[in-house]
């Protein structure tokens, strides 16, 4: 990322928070607090916190708690079938922290959030605070887990066979339906797993570690997550920091392909106002829709490392596939400034420009589908039009040849079947809390205005969007998080945003092309 503080890229949006977590998500766990058993009533109470194993490998001498949340898997009932979440609570440097710790969970929808406790070297907040990581209902290594790997599987075979369109669907389509089965023999109730009641877990969490009040702390998804904490459990909070926002009254899947149009002409506007990147690319717009344009006439195979066995393969790249490429790396942000030169050396068929493109189409995101489904199906898709879904998508046609963002969500949700949420779960959040937003000025999946109508309803609020910046920019922004640690100190009070306005504007690369 621009200014990157972490040293791995790439979480509501599609891919980014993947791979910033990669690193961090793929080993299971050691470390145990006893000292979290002191807090369980009896084993049959519910809810109820219980001591164990950390879901991860701890960092030798890591300062943790690790436990987890036993709560009812049906919050419409409050009876029968328990789960149980695992968070883990990393101890603040200061002897004695302060009251109130910051809870952080991830986005998605499907993103595991315990990850961070590999990286407390960018968590600056731990200097004064305690800091909470929780792992929402459904994800990765809450118990049961909603993941779906016939879902992953079936969309890298799809693509390394090089399917139609069609033919793609089908197979994804066919992996959705397998996996709800399989979770539905498990006795998985898909309808229990949402916002409203991920947000009852997290303040029954509140409530059971004895926190009078404490901080939020929201990525993409679990912003929206955050906002409806906010709306059904206000008294417990002490302060909100919602890092590129989904507002539930936004209805993403009628505007996601309108969000990229937004940063794409962004993107090509400031390399035109930029002499030395306008000098290098000066006809860098007309050369990405040229490169779609042809790619779309007349896909070409571009031979890719298979991922997994490190052999060649052969994947055909269409138009489709590089917006989905350059979608990518607007998305993740340190790679924005390399576009124009990425651009540029495709459309004059340079290799390694089209293999860079190519790979994208064997990233499975690592989210929990299952869980991402549940959500989506239930508080997103039942109050969108899908008609303006597909006439978004039309609309875009020809420069962006159909090009969609989970495009086949209706079909998937109409597989599904999870009940709809109540209708509150798509009205603005109105609140006093004190609340910092923050947008990246590229960001393809949240854009500002989000943020900005997010703020309209929460009355004790500050917004700022970062300049260079894109999706999540407390992951790549050392302004951002200067502003976040100096709101957590003091929310209630104005402090220094200086640093927004010293943050440079983007910088290109500028390559010779071949």
């Amino acid at each position: 990322m621009n200014r990157n503080l972490i040293d791995i890229s790439k979480v509501f949006c599609h891919r980014c928070e993947f791979f910033l977590l990669l690193f961090f998500l793929t080993f299971p766990v050691f470390s145990q607090l006893p000292k979290l058993n002191a807090l369980n009533a009896t084993t049959e109470t519910v809810p109820r916190i219980e001591g164990g194993e950390c879901a991860v490998i701890v960092p030798p001498n890591e300062k943790t708690e690790c436990g987890y949340l036993v709560v009812f898997e049906d919050r419409s009932t409050n009876k029968g079938k328990t789960i149980r979440l695992p968070f883990i609570r990393m101890k603040s440097d200061r002897a004695v922290p302060l009251p109130d710790p910051i809870l952080y969970t991830g986005g998605g929808p499907g993103s595991s959030s315990l990850g961070q406790v590999r990286n407390r070297r960018y968590i600056p907040y731990l200097k004064n605070r305690d800091y909470i990581l929780f792992e929402q209902r459904g994800t990765r290594y809450s118990q049961p887990s909603l993941e779906c790997p016939e879902v992953n599987e079936a969309r890298l075979t799809a693509t390394k066979q090089n399917l139609t369109k069609s033919d793609y669907v089908k197979a994804e389509l066919k992996a959705v339906r397998a996996c709800r089965e399989k979770l539905q023999s498990r006795g998985v109730n898909l309808s229990a797993y949402n916002s409203a009641a991920s947000a009852a877990d997290i303040e029954e969490l509140r409530r059971l570690l004895n926190y009078q009040k404490w901080n939020l702390y929201g990525i993409s998804y679990s912003t929206r997550l955050m906002l409806t904490v906010m709306r059904y459990y206000p008294d417990g909070i002490r302060s909100v920091l919602l890092d590129s926002v989904l507002p539930p009254s936004v209805n993403y899947d009628e505007t996601s392909v309108e969000s990229v149009m937004r940063s794409l002409n962004l993107l090509f506007n400031t390399c035109k106002m930029d002499a030395e990147c306008n000098a290098a690319y000066p006809n860098i717009e007309a050369q990405f829709y040229l490169l779609v344009q042809r790619l779309d006439a007349k896909p070409v195979f571009v031979k890719v490392k298979n991922p997994e066995s490190k052999t060649e393969i052969k994947l055909l790249l269409d138009g489709k596939d590089v917006v989905n490429g350059v979608y990518s790396a607007l998305e993740t942000g340190y790679r924005l400034g390399s576009l124009p030169s990425l651009i540029s050396r495709a459309e004059r068929s340079n290799n390694q420009a089209l293999t860079t493109l190519a790979e994208t189409k064997l990233e499975t995101l690592g989210f929990s589908w299952g869980m991402r489904y549940s959500v989506w199906c239930s508080e997103e898709m039942p109050f969108q039009n899908r008609s303006l879904i597909k006439n978004q998508v039309r609309a875009a046609f020809p420069k962006l040849k159909g090009f969609g963002i989970q495009s086949n969500f209706p079909a998937i949700c109409d597989i599904w079947k999870v009940k709809p949420a109540s209708k509150i779960e798509s009205q603005p959040v109105k609140s006093s809390i004190p609340t910092l937003i923050l947008a990246g000025q590229y960001d393809p999946d949240t854009p500002p205005s989000w943020g900005k109508l997010a703020s309209t309803t929460l009355t004790n609020s500050r917004f700022f969007e970062l300049p260079g910046m894109s999706h999540i920019p407390t992951f790549g922004s050392s302004c951002a998080q200067e502003l976040a640690v100096a709101f957590f100190a003091n929310p209630q009070s104005d402090f220094d945003s200086k640093c927004v306005e010293k943050m440079p504007q983007l910088k290109f690369e500028v390559t010779i092309n071949k």
